[in-house]
């Protein structure tokens, strides 16, 4: 019964191709007004955390829960994340995230003061990231980036021999990067280190299951064009599963927050993904090389 609901859904994308493009382009569009948005409010495209444009951290050890409005209030509306345990359940303690200067002996006086809680300066550890070593990093970042894309780029150009799979593929894995970011916009997730290098990852992600799909359009002709895209897409639908399995078993199971950042974004990666390549990169290839044999 299953299988054959699957035939008949297949059977409806093979054929309807083109009317599903929309998909990619409805979700594109609400990402990219996401970063739109975000530029017009606060200047930037989307929001930093103090790796990327410098600050401090303060990490506290304290296993009990605590109303942190008011911290908020007298450290100057920080962003305060909660530590917990392995299994979500016991707090483990807090991180404040600040472009003021944050002092440990000030943060163990406050605690004292609101909430009556003694902390020890063992219990309390400060960080501090310069402004301009981030400033620079993010450059350096940035430009890996967009090397990675050019370098990508002339691999599949010289692979296919052919402007349009290189030009597809590329734009494939450009909009799962916008997608990405538009949807850390949205979830009020700011751009780190971590994020920094799970975007990276994701262009090697993306690129390998467009080339897997290319591959099956336009070099193979062993079958008819319906099974070989169906041979891939199984494929690529059992790679991720697996990886949406072990990704969301480290953003469910990990305490550490630059872990979770990264399971987070490359689940947002495998989504994105699957849908701008099935319903964007195929349909694109099938227009402009496949149709026009």
């Amino acid at each position: 019964m299953l299988e054959k609901e699957f035939s008949k859904a297949w059977k409806y994308y093979f054929e309807n191709y083109k009317k599903l493009t929309v998909i990619p382009i409805i979700l594109v569009l609400i990402m990219v007004s996401s970063l739109g948005y975000s530029k017009i409010t606060t200047g930037e495209f989307f929001q930093k955390d103090v790796s990327v444009k410098g600050g401090y951290t303060a990490t506290i050890t304290l296993n009990q829960e605590i109303n942190l409005q008011e911290l908020t209030q007298q450290l100057g509306n920080p962003e305060i994340r909660l530590v917990k345990d392995t299994l979500r359940i016991n707090i483990q303690g807090y991180e404040i995230l600040s472009e003021q200067e944050l002092v440990s002996t000030e943060i163990i006086t406050l605690f004292q003061e609101i909430y009556g809680i003694t902390l020890t300066n063992d219990d309390v550890s400060i960080g501090f990231q310069s402004a301009a070593i981030a400033k620079t990093f993010f450059e350096q970042a940035t430009k890996a980036l967009l090397l990675a894309f050019l370098l990508m780029g002339g691999v599949v150009f010289y692979y296919f021999r052919k402007p349009a799979p290189s030009i597809s593929i590329i734009l494939s894995t450009f909009l799962d990067v916008i997608c990405i970011l538009g949807a850390m916009n949205i979830l009020g997730i700011q751009v780190s280190t971590a994020s920094i290098g799970a975007l990276l990852m994701i262009v090697g992600y993306s690129t390998d299951s467009d080339i897997l799909l290319s591959t099956n359009i336009l070099k193979r002709k062993d079958k008819p064009l319906s099974e070989r895209m169906l041979r891939a897409f199984k494929t690529e639908l059992t790679v991720d599963m697996a990886a949406f399995v072990v990704f969301a078993t480290m953003f469910l199971l990990s305490n550490v927050v630059m872990i979770k950042e990264i399971a987070l974004i490359l689940l947002f990666g495998i989504l994105f993904d699957l849908i701008n390549t099935w319903f964007g990169t195929a349909a694109l290839q099938r227009i402009l090389v496949v149709e026009k044999k």
